[in-house]
């Protein structure tokens, strides 16, 4: 399965759906990529002719941007049961993320017991929800909800050593 979503959270409910809302899937590893870029001149003004480089350097400046991207690896195999091999991997890019909970860094590598979807306004969501152990004993951690615009999300095998 390879789709893209925007602003559409029953579509987003629906493919959460079929991968069994992660459960028995794992968090493998994330991504976070910021918007911020170098540029030599604010984006609404006509780009200039340089002298030189050291001119082009001198004139180069941070253009902060508040849009954030990140990739999502899960691998999993609790879906379409009993079709798919124990080997996949579900690869979500998220556009334009809102809220990042600190904490799912903790996560890289504890499993899924859960995934539920939201909409705000014109943003979508997902709430991934962890159980770990602690002390012999499980919890069951709930992250804040992770809020953008566009996902998409990608299905690969991964190999298997």
């Amino acid at each position: 399965m390879n789709r893209i979503i925007s602003k559409a959270p029953d579509e987003l409910r629906e493919v959460v759906e079929y991968f069994n809302s992660f459960h028995d899937g794992f968090l493998k590893s994330m991504k976070i990529i910021s918007g911020s870029k170098f540029n030599q001149h604010p984006p609404w003004e006509k780009p200039e002719q340089y002298e030189s480089n050291a001119e082009k350097l001198c004139d180069t400046g941070l253009y902060k941007s508040e849009k954030k991207g990140m990739f999502i690896e899960i691998h999993h195999y609790n879906y379409d049961w009993p079709d798919k091999p124990p080997d996949n991997k579900i690869i979500l890019y998220l556009k334009n993320v809102k809220n990042i909970d600190p904490s799912i860094v903790q996560m890289i590598g504890e499993s899924i017991i859960g995934c539920r979807t939201l909409s705000r306004g014109s943003d979508l969501g997902l709430i991934l929800t962890f159980e770990i152990s602690s002390k012999s004993r499980w919890d069951n951690i709930q992250l804040e909800p992770l809020e953008f615009d566009k996902i998409s999300i990608e299905e690969k095998r991964y190999e298997v050593k």
